[in-house]
């Protein structure tokens, strides 16, 4: 078993499964789920080798955390590595590392800002606003200036 991978079958509920002709060959019954990428009728196939297909999420093959078509599972399936960087999408795979960095974060002391994650963007945002209404009243131009200044004020209110 992998270091990493907890079978948990997040890779089948979460990830976009995508399938080859080959794949449906060697397991017929993907078609019964699968969807057809041809950009809503837009795109023509000479060939059904051309065609490449979807899984809608959850995978229709996934029972009880266990795929149900192992032996002739997709070839996108067969080479997820848990322990390769894909497994960095794996949501169980986040918790687990968010928890363990948080854990170390406390542990050394880090990691004691005030700020939560949702208020950097909004922060930035402010800073931004504030320094372009600067400029304008360097420039003279203070119905822009207002306008940036309004407009970090806005964005204080609401995140803060």
């Amino acid at each position: 078993m992998s270091e990493t991978c907890r079978k948990c079958g997040s890779c089948c509920r979460y990830s976009i499964i995508e399938i080859t002709h080959l794949d449906v060959v060697r397991e017929p019954r993907l078609l019964e789920v699968a969807k057809l990428m041809d950009g809503d009728g837009q795109f023509t196939f000479e060939s059904d080798w051309e065609k490449e297909y979807f899984l809608p999420t959850p995978c229709a093959f996934l029972v009880d955390n266990k795929c149900s078509i192992y032996p002739t599972r997709p070839n996108v399936c067969v080479a997820f590595d848990p322990d390769g960087d894909e497994h960095k999408k794996c949501l169980n795979y986040q918790i687990l590392n968010g928890a363990r960095t948080s854990i170390k974060k406390n542990m050394m002391g880090l990691g004691k800002s005030n700020m939560k994650l949702t208020q950097a963007f909004p922060t930035i945002l402010i800073v931004l606003d504030v320094m372009a209404a600067i400029v304008y009243m360097c420039y003279g131009d203070w119905r822009k200036a207002c306008y940036w200044l309004f407009a970090a004020g806005l964005t204080f209110v609401v995140t803060y």
